[in-house]
C-alpha cells in the first residue's frame, strides 16, 4: 500500500468538506482541550501558541478547535479572548494557521 493511498473503508478522509460557511480542505481536526499556553498566572496566550498551532496545520490538520475561557480575569491559566489586549495574540495565531490552509475555531467555556 502506498503511503498516500486512501483506505477503501474511508474514501472521504482527504476530501474537502463545508461546515456551515467554512470550507475545509480536508477532514482532520484537532479537538478542543486545554493547552495551558498562557503567560504565567494569567490568560494571555503565550508566544508559543501561534507556533504550536502552525505546526499542527503544517502537519495536515485542517481544523483546530481552541478552548477559550470566557471569564478572562480569573487567572486560571487558560487562554481567553478577554480582555481585549489578548485579541492580537489570537489574530497572530489565526494568521499562522491560515498560512497552511487550515482553519481555527474557538470553543468557549466557563466555570459555574
Amino acid at each position: 500500500m502506498e503511503v498516500n493511498a486512501v483506505h477503501p473503508k474511508y474514501p472521504n478522509v482527504f476530501k474537502p468538506i463545508k461546515l456551515g460557511p467554512v470550507q475545509l480542505s480536508g477532514r482532520f481536526f484537532f479537538a478542543s482541550h486545554g493547552l495551558n499556553m498562557v503567560h504565567a498566572g494569567g490568560n494571555e496566550p503565550s508566544n508559543d501558541l501561534p507556533f504550536f498551532s502552525a505546526e499542527r496545520a503544517r502537519g495536515g490538520v485542517h481544523l483546530m478547535i481552541q478552548s477559550q475561557n470566557v471569564h478572562g480575569g480569573w487567572g486560571i491559566n487558560a487562554v481567553s479572548p478577554f480582555p481585549k489586549r489578548n485579541i492580537e495574540s489570537f489574530r497572530v495565531t489565526a494568521d499562522k494557521v491560515h498560512e497552511y490552509g487550515a482553519r481555527l475555531f474557538a470553543q468557549l467555556w466557563y466555570f459555574w
